[in-house]
């Protein structure tokens, strides 16, 4: 609000300064000069607000672009995929089954997490959750097969992504997915990309 009045403090300025030098014991010029002034000032008056105007119309623009570019830009999230029985231990302490369907979860309660432990050539470690977070989701496909999962920072989100690939079969399988994202990005919200593809029958 203060750049809005910034025009007129100016021409205040500049009476005051004209007045003492000028006309501080003449009152009767002073008030013919202020007149003369101010008329001769509102041209500039006005287009000092036009140039703020278009000024702050510039700079929304500016943050406007850069947004949209922020959205149009990727960057690649590392992340540690956990796979119980192999590089992770124990049962967690909640069925991902009783969750949203194939929607990201936060698991960061201690009952959440249960007696699920890093394990690394035999040793069992607790998870160091100032360092990464926990993210787990549940997806069901025709005895799907994981071909790729990543995790990608675009647009002020993080973005999950996981293809799987459907086989032959009939029967419907469910399975958990689990990964450890660094702590940085545990504040942002996590969008889920799921891609379903069915292998291409042998010819």
């Amino acid at each position: 609000m203060m750049l809005l009045f910034f025009p007129v403090l100016i021409l205040k300025i500049l009476l005051y300064i004209i007045e003492y030098l000028l006309y501080g014991n003449e009152p009767w010029k002073l008030n013919i000069m202020k007149k003369s002034v101010i008329t001769a000032s509102l041209p500039l008056y006005w287009m000092g607000w036009i140039l703020m105007i278009f000024l702050i119309g510039s700079c929304e623009k500016n943050m406007m672009e850069k947004d949209m570019m922020d959205c149009d830009e990727s960057i690649h999230v590392p992340i540690h995929p956990l796979v119980i029985g192999e590089n992770a231990c124990g049962t967690l302490g909640i069925s991902l089954a009783e969750l949203p369907g194939e929607k990201a979860y936060v698991i960061s309660k201690p009952e959440e997490i249960g007696s699920l432990k890093l394990c690394a050539e035999g040793n069992e470690e607790e998870f160091d959750f100032e360092k990464e977070f926990l993210v787990g989701v549940r997806i069901c496909s025709a005895c799907g097969i994981l071909r790729k999962q990543e995790v990608t920072y675009q647009c002020n989100k993080l973005i999950y992504s996981i293809e799987i690939e459907n086989l032959d079969c009939h029967a419907v399988t469910c399975s958990d997915y689990l990964i450890l994202i660094p702590a940085e990005y545990a504040d942002l919200p996590i969008e889920m990309d799921i891609t379903k593809i069915d292998k291409s029958p042998e010819k």
